[in-house]
């Protein structure tokens, strides 16, 4: 690779073509918007500071200098080359987080117990779960001042129904330690009613026995609630002798098996497909067997995900669930957990390491990509456990090694086009690798502070975020919840991301602007199921984000190219296929398969989706050979088969429909993300 053109130091933020340089075999038909697409995959937001600090860098950096880096040919010797650099060792981050605030925390339990006293339970709620998450505590624990607040949380979600929310406030509180013995009696009395609200009466009378046992005969308080608990203690005993249990979970959707079974070679995908390669394109899914639209053909967990910073008070930072009672991180007050396993998952390994750097993160405007990049490294907990991964899948595998091992091969091999990447691609990445190192020797807790860090760790660790930095550029997905009115309703549904994950296996399916299958998810875990039919040796396609039906090829090529590096050739590009406003010509059907059409759509209509989705299936699978595409009922078929899969599989969230005075409160939501970002910058200055 060749240097730039001649001349001592280039004029600041000029690019040319060569700065520019993304895929050689491909005809880049637009330098500046790849450029724009490559840069932001490392800082997103556009006013955050990563960006002068590069600027900064590469104005510093000579002819001599420039031509060096560009020539070298691995990772660990670009990453080697900015640590000598001085202006890089000058890198210094800070530790920038939202702080806990006791006077905080104490002022807004005072208001919702206000509102617990004129039955504004709801209310209350949403008040004690910020201060909660506001509230100081040890490393470990939560302070009294966090269980006084879950004891009063628990009586809010008690009176809401909330119950398994509930009883897990109340659990918390207990290990916690309540240390005045009525206090603690009151709270077991609430977990009683929360068991028996479960149906669970053995546990509800042992909530309550234990609470009578804890109660003072002299105290003329702990009198009338021995009264209430022998009163609860009956109804116990009564309910006991005609119910049973109930099914803590019969609500909740049971994710649906793989069709065909579990396929050994490719982890959580279906036997009907296998993995063929190419020069062109590399390694992809292709169906091994008869495919059906309708068929799951995978459903993988992330393999690791990162929550958007501006969803840190809505969604859990460690699952990506939505919040109902959230918990907080026993240091900072910039995110929830939707649970105690979830906090302590976090907080054992990524979330102690990232903890005071989140706030200098939103900052810098860097990129979820670079979070997840980061959090690739973190979540192993320490330097020692992450090198000890780095170095074993360095090594040549010999027989049965660790799973952890095996998948941390399988990131790797993942495509990251380091034959296509230009010299300024690489620097803007080599930087933000070296600048997230920097993070983490500063921490002190993913190399301890009274450990001497040896240079060969640094660049060990250095080579693996700039590895993580361009392979996930391709390999990463979106996460996302479906927000809708109704449950069994799919008009009017929204898609809204909350987070991106990478998922090793789902990764192998390339891109189709019409695509094979609909991307749903339930938790973090990614379901895809076939929209039309396949055959032996076909490549299963999903989409990237243009689609046929919307975009032009023009479009779909351009945003292709810049974004993935490459020229699609699928049927819909290969055949010029119009989109949807262009006009696409659907010919008679059968009687039968007109009226089969109309029933699926009927049945969509009513909210009953599992009817929609075998019915729009039959239709799809039915007429497959006997249309030519783009046939318009096909593919409204399709697009409505993805609709009902999303709300019968995947995250959904119910919203409440608006009230007329709600109105202005509505037009000032849409800018809760600017605002958060705004306020949140706020608090780094």
């Amino acid at each position: 690779m060749s240097g730039r053109k001649q001349g001592n130091r280039r004029a600041p933020r000029k690019q040319t073509q060569q700065q520019q340089r993304v895929p050689r075999d491909v005809v880049d038909h637009d330098p500046k918007y790849t450029w724009a697409c490559s840069w932001s995959t490392v800082q997103s937001n556009k006013d955050g500071f990563f960006k002068a600090i590069f600027e900064g860098f590469e104005d510093s950096l000579n002819k001599s200098q420039l031509s060096t880096f560009a020539n070298l040919d691995s990772d660990a010797r670009r990453v080697a080359y900015l640590l000598r650099q001085e202006q890089v060792e000058n890198l210094n981050p800070v530790t920038m987080f939202r702080q806990k605030s006791t006077k905080e925390a104490i002022g807004l339990m005072l208001q919702a117990e206000n509102m617990m006293e004129k039955g504004n339970s709801s209310g209350a709620l949403n008040i004690l779960s910020r201060a909660i998450t506001k509230a100081p505590g040890k490393e470990g624990e939560e302070g009294e001042l966090v269980c006084r607040l879950l004891t009063l949380r628990s009586k809010a979600l008690s009176a809401l129904e909330q119950h398994e929310l509930a009883l897990k406030d109340t659990q918390t509180a207990l290990c916690v330690g309540v240390p005045d013995p009525l206090a603690r009696a009151q709270l077991l009395r609430t977990q009683g009613h929360a068991y028996f609200s479960l149906g669970d009466q053995m546990r509800a009378k042992l909530a309550y026995i234990s609470a009578q046992r804890l109660l003072d005969p002299k105290n003329s308080k702990s009198n009338q609630l021995k009264l209430d608990l022998d009163e609860e203690i009956a109804k116990c005993l009564n309910a006991t002798k005609n119910n049973t249990k109930k099914d803590d979970h019969s609500d909740e959707n049971t994710c649906p098996k793989l069709t065909g079974g579990e396929n050994q070679s490719i982890p959580n995908t279906s036997l009907l497909l296998g993995v063929q390669e190419s020069a062109q394109t590399g390694r992809f899914i292709v169906a091994k067997s008869k495919v059906d639209a309708g068929d799951l053909l995978a459903a993988e967990p992330a393999y690791c995900c990162v929550l958007l910073l501006d969803k840190a008070g809505t969604h859990c930072h460690n699952c990506l669930a939505r919040l109902v009672a959230p918990i907080g991180c026993p240091e900072c007050s910039g995110v929830a957990f939707c649970s105690r396993e979830c906090q302590k998952t976090a907080c054992d390994t990524y979330h102690r390491i990232e903890c005071h750097f989140l706030n200098l993160f939103i900052g810098l405007g860097m990129s979820i990509l670079a979070q997840l990049a980061l959090r690739l490294v973190t979540r192993a907990g320490s330097a020692k456990k992450f090198l000890h991964l780095w170095d074993s899948v360095h090594r040549p595998a010999e027989g049965v090694e660790e799973q952890s091992v095996s998948d941390y091969r399988r990131l790797l091999r993942l495509v990251n086009h380091p034959e296509k990447r230009g010299t300024r691609d690489y620097l803007s990445r080599t930087l933000m690798a070296v600048f997230l190192l920097k993070c983490l020797q500063k921490s002190g807790r993913f190399w301890p502070l009274d450990e001497e860090i040896s240079s060969e760790e640094e660049l060990k660790v250095a080579e693996a975020l700039l590895r993580h930095l361009c392979l996930l550029q391709f390999n990463a997905h979106e996460v996302f919840e479906t927000l809708a009115w109704d449950r069994t309703k799919v008009k009017g549904t929204k898609t809204h991301y909350i987070g991106v994950g990478v998922y090793l296996s789902i990764a192998l399916f390339n891109h189709d602007c019409n695509p094979a299958v609909a991307r749903t998810f339930s938790g973090t875990k990614m379901l895809l199921h076939a929209l039309r039919p396949l055959h032996p040796g076909e490549m299963v396609g999903e989409n990237y984000g243009p689609m046929f039906s919307n975009k032009t090829r023009a479009e779909r090529q351009r945003s292709l190219r810049a974004r993935y590096w490459f020229d699609c050739a699928c049927q819909a590009c290969s055949e010029n296929w119009n989109t949807f406003d262009q006009g696409i010509k659907s010919p008679d059907k059968t009687e039968a398969l007109q009226k089969m059409f109309d029933m699926g759509f009927e049945a969509m209509e009513a909210g009953k989706l599992e009817g929609a989705v075998y019915l729009l299936s039959q239709f799809i699978n039915t007429i497959d050979g006997d249309v030519i595409m783009p046939d318009r009922e096909v593919c409204l078929s399709i697009d409505a088969l993805r609709l009902c899969l999303m709300n019968l599989w995947g995250n959904v969230v119910v919203i409440q429909p608006l009230k007329s005075e709600e109105k202005i409160q509505s037009t000032l939501d849409e800018s809760t993300v600017q605002i958060t970002e705004l306020l949140t910058l706020e608090d780094v200055k």
